[in-house]
């Protein structure tokens, strides 16, 4: 049974630098099959759910010659020698904190991107293909539900909980006025939630 309060952290861009894993895989892809993969060709591999999208990496690899197999083989320790975790400095501050994952997009993803980051394979992870407001509306109706989300059209349609908006190019620590909470860093989080 879950507890009465959750806080759930976004995955993409909130916990995970996912820019500068893109990068790093399309590197090694290049460097190990001689693949480039760019993002215009990525986007005729994006499924969309309304206005979001979510990418299908592994299907792009397997048409581009490249097996999911070779992937975690190949591609996935070369990775964790060069560049360890993904995730960004400021997530440290939160490991203490209990805290679920909340990510949109396809399993297989996401997972790869999970097992880039080593530090957080004790979280529980929830995968969703909607918007997060409108599963959090659904599935925890007599929950106090946190999100910390880098996107705030992730909590449309959930007005029972809390949104902490992470900015990270915001000019001020802290922003807690009448569009919300917004903070710079995850560094911030225990302050706003206390």
């Amino acid at each position: 049974m879950r507890s009465k309060s959750i806080l759930f952290v976004d995955l993409d861009r909130t916990l995970f630098d996912t820019s500068r894993f893109v990068e790093a895989i399309r590197n090694e892809l290049k460097l190990q099959f001689q693949v480039v993969m760019t993002t215009n060709e990525a986007r005729n591999y994006y499924r969309y759910y309304e206005d979001l999208y979510d990418y299908d990496f592994f299907k792009h690899c397997q048409d581009r010659g490249v097996t999911s197999q070779q992937i975690y083989d190949c591609i996935f320790p070369e990775l964790l020698i060069k560049y360890g975790s993904f995730l960004y400095e400021d997530v440290r501050s939160l490991l203490g904190t209990e805290f679920e994952i909340m990510t949109f997009g396809s399993e297989p993803y996401q997972s790869l991107k999970l097992k880039m980051a080593p530090e957080l394979q004790d979280r529980a992870v929830t995968i969703v293909h909607e918007r997060k407001g409108a599963y959090i509306n659904r599935e925890f109706k007599n929950v106090s539900v946190t999100l910390i989300d880098d996107k705030p059209a992730a909590m449309t349609g959930y007005s029972a909980g809390t949104f902490i908006h992470l900015d990270r190019a915001q000019k001020v620590p802290i922003i807690n006025d009448e569009s919300g909470i917004h903070i710079r860093s995850l560094n911030h989080t225990k302050e706003v939630l206390s």
